[in-house]
């Protein structure tokens, strides 16, 4: 595939995609076309980083569900780690905001129920 194919089809410069191959982030290499030497990278490489990117239209998109779906339902214990850290992290924000929100109605009334705003009280006295 050309770079410039490359390019349109993952919506970057075709520097960006040389600088990719580069780098390793597609496959592909320079070759000798006539008397000139030209970048080509191959079709699976800039498939797999259009569904990486979500730049691969409807059916990249329902590829990325099912690979999604596959991490999610396959037993992974890394990742049952993490979301058990990440819901555990949640938990705790929400408890602190909770008793933040108390804390804050003690001082100003009406502070701690959801969707009202007390005003401080104002010194009058000066």
């Amino acid at each position: 595939m050309s770079t410039t194919e490359a390019a349109h089809a993952l919506g970057i410069t075709i520097p960006t995609v040389i600088a990719w191959i580069g780098r390793g982030h597609l496959e592909g290499s320079k070759e000798r076309r006539g008397g000139r030497w030209v970048w080509r990278c191959t079709e699976s490489s800039v498939r797999q980083r259009q569904l990486a990117t979500g730049r691969g239209g409807e059916r990249a998109l329902e590829e990325r569900i099912r690979s999604l779906e596959e991490v999610i339902t396959e037993p992974r214990p890394e990742v049952s780690r993490a979301l058990r850290d990440w819901i555990a992290a949640e938990e705790t924000a929400s408890r602190r905001l909770r008793d933040l929100a108390e804390m804050l109605g003690q001082i100003i009334p009406g502070m701690h129920e959801r969707g009202q705003r007390a005003e401080a009280p104002r010194n009058r006295g000066r």
